[in-house]
């Protein structure tokens, strides 16, 4: 459909932009998969693969890597060696420049973790229709563990990357606190007798006497045991 076609018509425009859309979120949904079973990971490590060898290497039915390989394929995603070749004989591969953005996570241009949080909103979407009706919200917990997972497996690149050298920085009071200050975890050493005790938690009275009492008697128990396990087996027992 031309321009003008789409101009004269607004149903047309939007009929086209939501069968787009669909698409797109078809491709968003593959690229989770893809994700999440290690799809990328395996074509980037072990190199191209046909669809028989990409199931075996990943664990996965041959059938639905099938699918998936062509789909992929169709979107740009993978590349093919010979699309004239039998299915089962099609060679695929990362397209070129694709495998920082889909198998790097320590890299700024990481991006597998986004369809992820996206595929996870899906199986809720009934409970968002319940909540429009009645006003209650969603726990977060009712995301699961993946949820959590993923959103840090999208903070991660830039953590790593500028939180401690660019953002933590650009806060004046903060920066000087975290230079100035000893490393976290790390106490002064304290020299002497009363140096040693004096962080020590006070103890009820009586409490020190009966924890005193308790340590000489597993002293006691442990020599006696000590003294029967070395007794000679011959000698009878007292």
């Amino acid at each position: 459909m031309t321009e003008q076609q789409r101009a004269a018509d607004p149903r047309e425009e939007l009929a086209e932009r939501l069968f787009e859309s669909t698409l797109h979120g078809l491709e968003v949904m593959n690229v989770y998969l893809g994700d999440v079973l290690g799809l990328y990971r395996t074509l980037h490590a072990n190199g191209p693969a046909t669809a028989p060898e990409l199931a075996e290497r990943a664990g996965v039915a041959e059938r639905y890597a099938q699918e998936w390989l062509e789909g992929q394929a169709a979107s740009g995603f993978l590349a093919v060696d010979d699309v004239e070749a039998a299915p089962r004989e099609r060679r695929y591969a990362l397209s070129d420049g694709y495998a920082e953005f889909l198998t790097d996570p320590d890299s700024l241009y990481f991006a597998a973790s986004l369809p992820q949080l996206a595929g996870l909103f899906g199986p809720l979407l009934p409970r968002l229709e319940e909540a429009f009706r009645t006003g209650e919200g969603i726990a977060w917990s009712d995301f699961g563990p993946r949820m959590a997972s993923s959103q840090g497996d999208f903070n991660r690149p830039w953590l790593k990357a500028a939180l401690g050298t660019e953002y933590l920085p650009a806060i004046a009071d903060v920066h000087e606190r975290l230079t100035s200050q000893p490393r976290p975890g790390r106490r002064p050493r304290l020299r002497g007798r009363m140096g040693r005790h004096r962080h020590r938690p006070r103890l009820p009275p009586g409490h020190r006497r009966r924890l005193r009492r308790r340590c000489v008697l597993d002293r006691a128990g442990t020599r006696a045991r000590r003294r029967r396990r070395h007794r000679p087996r011959h000698l009878p027992r007292p």
